[in-house]
């Protein structure tokens, strides 16, 4: 992880291996972009990838997702569009997966998830393939701003159920539609889920939440919430993954918080 010096927002991350999984294949980072012309009061990158359970070196997959995403902003000169920033960025890490791979028999088939917030000053954008997910935390509530890639969500597009552990629990729930790792790129999600639209304005105290799905699938979102509102921040991913954990610990799981001052 890069420590972050941006002023307009804390930060708080913690990752488990759970109690089932052999190792972690989670992988997060969080980033202080330097000002530049197109940006000058500077940004910040939050990007969580989770290794595809069953596939080969997921957590290699993972890592190399986060390091790609976050040179693509480090070396970007000019940032005139976020959402075709992170497209790139997503697009350019599933090619760096896929090559991997595609070089050492060891590798083949690693795949992973990736979720990426973008926040400067006042707004946010997102980016995200396959199911792990972004919340926005507000007024002691939250919502998902993403969209799930597994199969359940697909067929549920009309009728989506309510993020619950029920939900979460079908068979198909994790058969992901979309994934880094691909031989052809992926479509990278660049939607927010109503009310929410893309460069949301975000208000003093409003948090982002990034999770692997090791917190959704034992937590439900009222009892996210709920400790979102009851543990100081500096303590809030930990007290996350601690609920994960006392629900299970069926898989990794990994909680990253930035919270607007």
């Amino acid at each position: 992880m890069t420590p972050s010096a941006e002023s307009h927002y804390r930060t708080n991350c913690f990752s488990h291996t759970g109690y089932v999984r052999a190792k972690n294949e989670d992988r997060y980072s969080i980033a202080a972009l330097p000002p530049k012309p197109s940006h000058p009061e500077g940004m910040l990158i939050a990007v969580l990838a989770d290794g595809v359970g069953g596939h080969r070196d997921g957590e290699v997959a993972a890592a190399q997702t986060i390091a790609s995403v976050q040179h693509y902003f480090e070396e970007l000169d000019t940032l005139q569009d976020p959402q075709e920033a992170l497209r790139a960025a997503v697009l350019q890490a599933n090619r760096a997966v896929w090559q991997i791979a595609q070089a050492d028999a060891q590798n083949k088939g690693m795949a992973c998830t990736c979720v990426c917030a973008l926040l400067n000053e006042k707004n946010l954008t997102i980016a995200n393939v396959g199911d792990s997910r972004i919340y926005l935390w507000r007024d002691n509530a939250i919502v998902q701003l993403t969209h799930d890639h597994t199969w359940l969500a697909e067929f549920q597009h009309e009728q989506p159920l309510e993020t619950s552990i029920l939900g979460r629990s079908h068979p198909f729930a994790h058969v992901l539609s979309r994934y880094i790792g691909t031989a052809h790129a992926p479509e990278v999600d660049l939607r927010m889920q109503a009310p929410a639209r893309q460069g949301l304005a975000l208000r003093s105290g409003d948090g982002i939440l990034l999770c692997s799905d090791g917190l959704t699938d034992m937590v439900s979102n009222q009892e996210i919430a709920g400790v979102l509102a009851q543990t100081p921040f500096a303590e809030a991913a930990q007290a996350l993954v601690q609920h994960a954990l006392d629900a299970g610990g069926k898989d990794n799981t990994t909680v990253v918080l930035v919270q607007k001052k």
